[in-house]
């Protein structure tokens, strides 16, 4: 007989459980703020709670409690907060199990290997506790030989609750040994700037635990940011894998950048930057508002963020403030943000969803389209809107990219919805509503959305701004 198929969500209430149940309580994991400016550009799952999930399904084939005597997981993709996942039981031995998981795009997310002996019986000795919340450490620059302990607790109302297959049928001490790797990780070892990769677990037969379980970073390579580290107790023995993180890009500051422009380069201009919390739009603010430019930017999530800036701006002597807008409800929220007496000559349109590179050859048409909601239906919305209120005539600044002259690999479904913003443009600039809409073609900049493990090339970020903020520039 086929093993099932399960189809779950990664639910927020269910990740926030987790955290309590594991200890790791990595904003990563839990903050959309946060998380907004990390890889991933929004929360995403713990890893082993996509592995809890997959031993769950196992023990649902199992007729009776067993040991573990041996697991492998490999976390290959993050599954978003909130978003679809699908565990599949690859095979099934009366000794031995293989699962994997896979995100809403049917990719990779996890491969889990494990070995049990059903004649043993696994002992319960971990306190029944969960974890309160608390702040991960910050190892920056601090990586190599981290070490340190952790105590093992399981909550099995928390766990009932989240994996109750696995609670029955799998030893309460083994599972709060799982538990604790994601919390060396998440929130030690590591720690704030973690990606847990791979773990590879050995079991000894089943024996008293000693109630907690030592850690110590055996290797760390800087270039590639990878982590191996080596765990232990009386029960088990083994080896996690991570990454650090890339930090989040900071922009410079706006005193270091009044150099690149003079106190009245935009006097007269009233420029709204849509997506002005970071990135290209926080530096297109900094320089505006430097120019002599009166400035409104908006935020989505990141409003912490957007003080900063505004911060920012007026200890250089600018002038700025910041509101919440949502580019799928811009005619409800612009007028409102904006307040009766700020009328922009100028709006820079910065918004844009994460860009990464698709590792599927094949055209995704749900990456596409949540493109082109953000690039062309939101710019439609935007147009329509300033007409409405009047704001006529006004320039509409919004980035393309030079992927449109030289296409890259990966960035099919991202150029198609540029070129397509692109046709919106010109097709509204041929209307003469009193409308004109500008998408200058930049460089790839190094950006909170653009930054990688990889050891990318990126463009010069103020120069490519400075362009974009000049009306005579094509």
């Amino acid at each position: 007989m086929t093993p099932p198929t399960l189809e779950a969500t990664a639910d927020a209430d269910d990740i926030l459980n987790f955290a309590r149940l594991s200890g790791d309580f990595n904003p990563v994991h839990l903050s959309p703020e946060f998380s907004r400016r990390t890889i991933f550009g929004g929360p995403v799952a713990h890893g082993v709670f996509l592995l809890l999930t997959g031993l769950d399904q196992i023990a649902t084939q199992l007729g009776s409690p067993v040991h573990l005597t041996q697991l492998r997981a490999t976390f290959h993709r993050s599954v978003p907060v909130g978003s679809a996942f699908t565990i599949r039981i690859k095979s099934m031995t009366e000794s031995a199990a293989a699962v994997v998981i896979e995100n809403m795009n049917q990719e990779s997310a996890a491969t889990i290997k494990l070995k049990f002996d059903p004649s043993l019986r696994g002992m319960e000795t971990v306190p029944n506790l969960g974890f309160a919340c608390s702040t991960p450490t910050d190892l920056t620059g601090a990586y190599a030989g981290c070490s340190g302990k952790v105590g093992l607790n399981l909550d099995r109302d928390r766990m009932w609750a989240l994996a109750p297959h696995a609670l029955v049928r799998f030893s309460p001490d083994q599972l709060s040994i799982i538990l604790a790797t994601t919390r060396i990780i998440g929130m030690h070892c590591p720690g704030l700037h973690s990606v847990y990769c791979a773990l590879d677990l050995t079991f000894a037969g089943p024996g008293v635990s000693d109630g907690e379980i030592h850690y110590k970073a055996i290797r760390f390579e800087e270039e590639l940011g990878s982590l191996e580290v080596q765990i232990s107790n009386i029960a088990c023995k083994g080896t996690l894998s991570a990454f650090v993180r890339p930090a989040p890009v900071n922009q410079p500051s706006s005193v270091a950048l009044k150099s690149f422009v003079s106190t009245k380069q935009y006097v007269g201009r009233v420029a709204l930057v849509i997506g002005g919390s970071r990135g290209i739009g926080e530096l297109s603010a900094k320089l505006l508002a430097l120019g002599g430019a009166k400035v409104a930017l908006t935020f989505q999530t990141g409003e912490s963020d957007a003080k900063r800036v505004v911060s920012d701006i007026h200890s250089a002597g600018g002038s700025a403030f910041a509101f919440h807008l949502d580019a799928g409800r811009i005619a409800a929220q612009l007028h409102l943000g904006l307040g009766p007496d700020f009328r922009p000559t100028h709006i820079y349109y910065c918004a844009t969803p994460p860009v990464k590179a698709s590792r599927k050859l094949d055209f995704d048409a749900n990456v596409y389209e949540n493109f082109c909601r953000c690039y062309v239906s939101a710019m439609s919305d935007l147009v329509t809107e300033v007409e409405r209120l009047g704001f006529i005539p006004i320039r509409i600044i919004a980035p393309s990219s030079d992927f449109m002259d030289t296409p890259k690999i990966g960035f099919a479904e991202y150029s198609k919805a540029k070129a397509a913003a692109e046709a919106l443009a010109s097709q509204i600039n041929h209307a003469n509503s009193g409308v004109m809409v500008r998408m200058p073609r930049l460089p790839r900049l190094r950006t909170d959305l653009t930054n990688s493990f990889a050891h990318t090339q990126f463009g010069d970020s103020v120069p490519s701004v400075l362009r974009l903020l000049d009306d005579r520039a094509p």
